[in-house]
């Protein structure tokens, strides 16, 4: 498991920025489901784990 400070910025921006594209094509099933697959293949790709998620969820708050 990474430690948070293993985490970059691109990993941050790529992320989120994908989360707001899944918000926006949330009334589409079909397109939501291939991009959010295609966010899980990256998370396994990157070897990220839910405390990635955190540490962003985290960051987000702030």
């Amino acid at each position: 498991m990474k430690s948070t400070a293993a985490y970059t910025e691109e990993q941050f921006i790529y992320f989120t920025t994908k989360l707001n594209q899944l918000e926006s094509v949330k009334e589409n099933r079909e397109t939501y489901w291939y991009e959010y697959r295609k966010l899980q293949d990256w998370l396994q790709e990157q070897q990220l784990s839910t405390s990635f998620i955190r540490w962003v969820e985290e960051r987000m708050k702030k």
